[in-house]
Order: structure tokens, then C-alpha cells, then sequence
């Protein structure tokens, strides 16, 4: 943020702010031969944002989609990075947060099942992430699906689990 950020918009030069031997600082907006530096910046943020209950950096994020959004509307093959992090934005991630003494096997089970859109953290002791704040940390696997920090009842089995991020979408 501090040696790559413009002030003047929500996105990201392609150099350091103190690089010398350059005419004009870039920034770039398109995809192509590779992903667009800022695309990938505007994912970092949002989902970083998301991670670790950065709202300034969600809130850039977020501002980056929204001023990107009609140059990817009316060129959407020139913005496939920032049409992967708008998918995140319109459908929503799921928190989904595993806790207790024995996740082991829990999260294996979990990281073999097709669910995308997802943050996954687990612990068998409380963590600094907001995520994993304020859980149960017992013996008993207890497994948490949450979205904007917000979870439903918790379940005690991955199959329960998926069961749930079935019903969500449908």
C-alpha cells in the first residue's frame, strides 16, 4: 500500500514508488499473456479483507470492483482475473471454520469435496483470527459454516456440513 498504491484511484502502479530509471509509472487494468496486477490485487484484498477482518483493505478491494465493473461488462475476455474476484463478490464465501482436538481427519475430508468459494481455517486451540474467535475448542470436532462473520448452528460431521452447502445452493 505504501510504495505501490495511487492516490488519486482505488488501484496499484506496476512500480515502486521510488523506482528512478522508468518514463511513466503504469498501471494495469487488462489481462494478458498475464493476469492483470491489480485483478490480483483487488482478489488479495477482498479476500484478505475477509481473512483477517481488514475492512479498509476489503473496503479498496471492493472500490477497485466497482470501478473496474464496466470495462469488464463490455470487455469481459480482457478481464478474467477481475471477473474470477467478482464471482467471489456476487456469490459469496463461505466461512467455514474447524475446531477441537482431532480436526485432522475432519479436514482432510472437507479438502477432498468440490466447495468453492470458500475460506477454510481450522484450530485445536483458539487462534488471533476472526475467524476462529469465540468457538469450541473441546475435545468434540465442531464444525462452523459462517458468511460475513456470521455462522449457523454448528455441525459435528464434514458430511453434515456439505449437506448444508448443498441446501445454500439451491
Amino acid at each position: 500500500m505504501d510504495n505501490f498504491a495511487d492516490e488519486a484511484s482505488p488501484f496499484f502502479f506496476y512500480t515502486h514508488h521510488g523506482q528512478q530509471d522508468i518514463v511513466v509509472r503504469k498501471i494495469e487494468l487488462y489481462d494478458g499473456a498475464t493476469p492483470s496486477a491489480n485483478g490480483i490485487m483487488a482478489h488479495n484484498l477482498l479476500y484478505l479483507g475477509l481473512v483477517l477482518d481488514e475492512k479498509d483493505w476489503a473496503s479498496r478491494g471492493n472500490e477497485m470492483m466497482q470501478s473496474i465493473f464496466n470495462g469488464m461488462k463490455k470487455h469481459p475476455t480482457s478481464f478474467a482475473v477481475w471477473a474470477g474476484a467478482y464471482l467471489l463478490q456476487t456469490a459469496g464465501i463461505n466461512e467455514i471454520v474447524i475446531t477441537g482436538q482431532e480436526i485432522g481427519s475432519s479436514l482432510s475430508a472437507l479438502l477432498q469435496e468440490y466447495a468453492p468459494n470458500k475460506v477454510v481455517q481450522s484450530s485445536s486451540k483458539e487462534i488471533d483470527l476472526p475467524l476462529l474467535s469465540n468457538k469450541n475448542y473441546q475435545n468434540t470436532v465442531t464444525i462452523y459454516l459462517c458468511k460475513n462473520y456470521t455462522c449457523g448452528k454448528p455441525v459435528y460431521d464434514v458430511s453434515e456440513l456439505i449437506e448444508s452447502l448443498k441446501k445454500q445452493q439451491n
